[in-house]
């Protein structure tokens, strides 16, 4: 009962800060279009001598473009087309996309997978968007880097992602907020990424839960309901409602 409680404080929380959001980043994208237009008219007249001053311009509204759509993305999330798809290959091609990454910061990927195939009924981009968020929040975790363990295996009717990482953990202090709206300990982050991310999980009807261990590292662990066919016979499934429309 207590936990329905919170989750329904939770949730309100979460549709309040939404729509507050959304206020102030249609307020910011007015002014925004305006200033970056004009600095892309202004950046052939720009002398050599202030060419960093126009690239920290460029870089600093760049963020503020992420901002805002993170913004929007919390108040209104991208319709999603659910259709049955195979979560390791989503799991393998954020792990591809982010290798470069990886081994840039010194970061080792090492992924255990205990079965190549887990359908489950998913927008395959939103879910990328949570592990690409995941990911890079485990290997930022590790400055001085260190090994990244990604490992799938199923459970009765769901299939379960966990992320552990080794490095400096979290505090328990700290943890408490884990997931607030705007909270971050990053000098350049928004404390959206992981709001978004449990709004995605959670309508694809999963969970995610996060363990640390200050000093030791950080398991963020995230469950879906499997599709309960193969994934073959979801595929044709899919193929036969789309030939009958």
């Amino acid at each position: 009962m207590r936990n329905a409680q919170q989750m329904l404080i939770n949730y309100e929380k979460l549709r309040a800060v939404g729509q507050l959001a959304a206020g102030i980043a249609h307020e910011i994208r007015n002014p925004f279009t305006s200033v970056m237009g004009f600095l892309q008219l202004m950046e052939n007249t720009v002398h050599d001598s202030q060419q960093k001053y126009f690239s920290v311009m460029q870089s600093e509204l760049a963020r503020i473009e992420s901002i805002t759509n993170e913004m929007l993305a919390l108040a209104k999330p991208q319709a999603m087309q659910y259709r049955p798809i195979n979560l390791p290959d989503v799991l393998m091609d954020t792990v591809n996309l982010l290798s470069a990454q990886a081994h840039m910061n010194n970061v080792e990927i090492e992924t255990q997978l205990d079965s190549n195939e887990a359908p489950v009924i998913a927008e395959f981009n939103r879910l990328k968007q949570v592990f690409v968020n995941v990911i890079k929040n485990r290997m930022e975790s590790m400055s001085g880097g260190g090994v990244l363990q990604i490992r799938m295996h199923q459970t009765g009717e769901l299939v379960i992602v966990s992320f552990s990482d080794h490095g400096t953990g979290i505090p328990d202090e700290i943890m408490n907020k884990i997931g607030d709206p705007f909270f971050t300990t990053k000098e350049d982050g928004t404390g959206l990424g992981l709001v978004v991310s449990q709004n995605i999980i959670r309508d694809h009807s999963g969970t995610m839960d996060i363990t640390s261990e200050y000093g030791k590292g950080t398991t963020v662990t995230i469950s879906f309901p499997l599709y309960q066919h193969t994934f073959k016979d979801a595929a044709a499934s899919m193929e036969n409602n789309l030939s009958k429309k």
